[in-house]
């Protein structure tokens, strides 16, 4: 069976995993505390902090060969000193996935800026990347 994402030129990797995967190595502690790194958030936010989430946008474009995926991470902490650490060190790790891997490209749609999250006890940062992926021969 074709996946949704495969082509005859080859496969192209789940945009989600593969930045999920990238911060999971790049950024396991922040403050000398774990880094949880999801593509999810519930109701336990505040106990999973520091925590980075990955959301791929829709309206990215493909013409074939390569695939652009337009990619939010966010940055939760418990202040806003954590928050901008957080951030930075997140930013930096997705500025280097050309580096090796399956992405060509990454283009910042957004620098890392805070959002409020309607709580003074969890604070938030939002950035918007643009990948370039390119199909893959194998999976």
């Amino acid at each position: 069976m074709t996946r949704p994402w495969q082509t005859a030129s080859g496969v192209w990797p789940i945009i989600e995993t593969v930045v999920v995967a990238a911060l999971r190595a790049a950024v396991p502690t922040v403050d000398g505390q774990p880094v949880t790194v999801t593509t999810e958030t519930d109701l336990t936010l505040k106990d999973r902090l520091p925590l980075l989430r990955v959301h791929a946008l829709g309206g990215g474009a493909s013409d074939g060969f390569d695939d652009d995926a337009a990619v939010d991470v966010e940055s939760f902490a418990l202040t806003r000193e954590q928050m901008w650490e957080l951030a930075g060190l997140a930013h930096r790790a997705v500025l280097l996935l050309p580096q090796g891997g399956v992405v060509d490209d990454v283009t910042v749609t957004s620098t890392p800026g805070y959002i409020d999250y309607g709580t003074p006890e969890i604070r938030r940062a939002l950035a918007t990347y643009r990948l370039t992926t390119r199909a893959q021969t194998s999976v």
